[in-house]
């Protein structure tokens, strides 16, 4: 084998599945390549000419990665497919026809109308509260628990919400746009890519968060700072674990696709009742709580807040604080690893099924 592209008895053959009724399917082989066997030599120019179907994307995807053949072997550039994919990656170049827009994002209007959003639902939450405090609806003189119980829970929320769009839900955008498939084709490391993603919305949710505490601070009193080098510690650890499920939420949302929205809205609202950032824990039923308990995102919260607010009567209110301390440590170190080992895996699958790109 001495040519520029060499292949050898290439084929790729798809399981699809085809509804027979309600509840009956039937599995379906297609093959899209069968036996294909060519060579093509350095400095010459081939075309692939066929009907729509006869193959030519499916193989074109296989000769550059992006798809795994089911049996077969090639050498592009003298490199062997599916042994040294990221050589071959790094050695040629590839433009599918289809949409490539941009990474999307939200304009600035519409920016500005979901941080309002989110902002003023945090603030009728924050004067409900304060309507059935001692003083009422009025700022307190001086540090407020009140103050750090709803807003050190509100920046944890903001995180984890925007950790779930950032990191989760907008691969779900690129798949669909043919931006993943592109980013696969690249030599650049996956994990920056999903790193990436989490340094933006590190960012500018770090500086939502901010604005937005200092704002209330001043609606309904001065925020407490205990234990400030315990608590970034915490936070730290918090955001990493996070990070992590955004990374899992991302491998979901490759497996389920279109489902992910519903799925990311559900996350959201669980995360509000079940790991109560904005209210104490005691005010969830006794069988909630204990369903709180089973979740490492309720002892970040309780952890955090309780810390900073310098662990008042009752608080932690979940375990002690060393053990909350630990379980937010493990889950900040192992749910990075566990997510983007689930994430390369899904997408490793969806190389091998075609579905890097829905365009």
């Amino acid at each position: 084998m001495h040519g520029q592209v060499v292949i050898n008895k290439l084929s790729k053959t798809y399981h699809t599945k085809h509804r027979k009724g309600l509840f009956k399917s039937e599995e379906k082989l297609v093959e899209a390549l069968k036996g294909i066997s060519l060579e093509i030599k350095p400095g010459e120019i081939f075309g692939l000419l066929g009907p729509n179907g006869a193959g030519k994307t499916t193989l074109i995807k296989c000769l550059t990665t992006l798809l795994l053949p089911t049996s077969g072997e090639a050498i592009i550039n003298g490199h062997r497919l599916t042994k040294e994919d990221n050589a071959i990656r790094a050695s040629t170049g590839c433009m599918l026809m289809g949409e490539r827009g941009l990474y999307w994002k939200l304009t600035g209007r519409e920016n500005l109308v979901f941080f309002g959003q989110v902002f003023l639902i945090v603030t009728v939450l924050t004067l409900a509260g304060l309507m059935f405090s001692r003083d009422g609806a009025r700022p307190s003189e001086g540090v407020s628990p009140i103050a750090g119980l709803v807003v050190y829970g509100f920046v944890l929320f903001m995180f984890l919400s925007n950790t779930l769009w950032a990191i989760g839900y907008n691969v779900r955008r690129d798949q669909k746009q043919g931006v993943l498939e592109q980013l696969y084709l690249s030599p650049a490391s996956k994990f920056a890519n999903l790193l990436s993603r989490v340094t933006v919305s590190l960012i500018w949710t770090g500086l939502l968060c901010v604005t937005s505490a200092w704002v209330m601070s001043m609606m309904i009193g001065q925020l407490p700072f205990y234990n400030l080098p315990l608590g970034v510690f915490l936070l730290l650890m918090g955001l990493s674990g996070t990070f992590g499920t955004g990374f899992a939420f991302a491998a979901v949302t490759l497996k389920i696709r279109e489902a992910a929205q519903t799925l990311a809205n559900f996350l959201q609202f669980a995360f509000m009742l079940l790991c109560a950032p904005f209210f104490p824990f005691a005010g969830l039923p006794d069988w909630m709580q204990n369903v709180s308990r089973l979740l490492p995102t309720s002892y970040i919260v309780d952890a955090f807040r309780s810390t900073l607010m310098g662990y008042p009567k009752g608080f932690p209110e979940l375990a002690p604080i060393e053990v909350e301390i630990v379980i937010v440590t493990a889950f900040g170190i192992l749910m990075p690893l566990v997510g983007y080992w689930l994430y390369r895996r899904q997408e490793d699958i969806a190389q091998a099924d075609g579905s890097l790109s829905e365009y």
